[in-house]
C-alpha cells in the first residue's frame, strides 16, 4: 500500500470519528427531551427516563471523543489532537496539516 493510499484511508477514519463525535454531542444535547417524551410514552417517571437517556448519550459521546482524541497521526503515529483543541488543523507533534498526504 502506498503512503498516499494509507494517508487517504487514515483521513477517512478521522472524518468518520469526527462525524461520530459531532453526532454524539448533538444526541447528548437533545437527550433530555427524548428522555422526557420517552417517559411520558412509557408511563414512567420522566426524571428517571431523562437520567437514563442522558447517561447513555453521555457515555456514547465520551467514547466517541476518546476515540477521536486518541486517533494516531498518519505521519508520526502520536495522537493527532495531542495537547490541542478538537478543531486543530495540524498534528500537535509533527505539524502534519489536516487531510495532507504524508
Amino acid at each position: 500500500m502506498s503512503s498516499s493510499t494509507h494517508a487517504q484511508g487514515s483521513w477517512r477514519i478521522y472524518r468518520r470519528l469526527n462525524r461520530t463525535a459531532v453526532v454524539a454531542l448533538f444526541l447528548f444535547l437533545v437527550s433530555m427531551t427524548v428522555g422526557d417524551v420517552l417517559g411520558n410514552i412509557l408511563g414512567i417517571d420522566s426524571m428517571k427516563s431523562m437520567l437514563a437517556v442522558v447517561f447513555l448519550a453521555l457515555a456514547y459521546f465520551a467514547l466517541a471523543a476518546i476515540r477521536l482524541f486518541r486517533w494516531p497521526c498518519p505521519r508520526c503515529g502520536r495522537p493527532f489532537l495531542e495537547n490541542q483543541a478538537p478543531w486543530a488543523l495540524s498534528c500537535g507533534s509533527c505539524n502534519l496539516g489536516l487531510y495532507e498526504d504524508i
